[in-house]
């Protein structure tokens, strides 16, 4: 089977109030290659039978389970353990994705990429400096990293574009708390 291009991670945690319009936003995106990784993070509500049922219609959504309630940060983690895609996007159960997200976040990344590579290998290079430091160093570099590319003429032309840096940020700080982990598990 072939890898979709986007793996979406949504955790859910007694997400049953908003989770309809939540997918609903995702299986209606106008870009369509993706996976739709949903990590119910031991619900209590009736948030994993409104995934089933949806599941049963759409073979793009994954529904994965956490065996303990692990928290956001331990469900995205699941989440990204089995995400297939070249690229991810990130999503919570109560929000609401404009249809044409995904295809403007790529058509941004792919028109972008050495604009992205270098964002990737700052902060990697910020993470390597400062992970004995702990987390507050990462995240006053990956700050001054986001101020820095602002002042240098990458505006957020859009909220897709904005979003898209975001995404990319937390990305890395997921990396690197689970860098730190097997640091002080080691």
């Amino acid at each position: 089977m072939k890898a979709p291009k986007v793996s979406v991670i949504m955790p859910v945690f007694n997400g049953e109030q908003g989770i309809r319009e939540a997918i609903d936003s995702i299986l209606g995106q106008t870009y369509s290659d993706f996976e739709f990784l949903i990590v119910n993070d031991r619900s209590t509500d009736g948030s994993e039978s409104i995934i089933n049922e949806y599941a049963r219609h759409d073979a793009r959504i994954v529904l994965l389970h956490n065996g303990k309630e692990k928290g956001i940060v331990g469900a995205l983690n699941t989440g990204l353990e089995n995400a297939r895609g070249e690229y991810l996007a990130r999503m919570d159960a109560d929000d609401i994705s404009v249809p044409a997200r995904f295809e403007k976040q790529l058509r941004f990344l792919e028109e972008h990429r050495d604009v992205v590579d270098d964002i990737f290998e700052r902060v990697r290079d910020a993470v390597d400096r400062t992970l004995g430091g702990g987390m507050i160093e990462v995240n006053r570099a990956a700050a001054r990293l986001v101020r820095a590319v602002y002042r240098a003429g990458w505006k957020a032309r859009d909220e897709a574009t904005r979003r898209t840096l975001v995404e990319l940020l937390d990305r890395m700080r997921g990396e690197v708390e689970a860098l730190g982990d097997a640091k002080t598990s080691a």
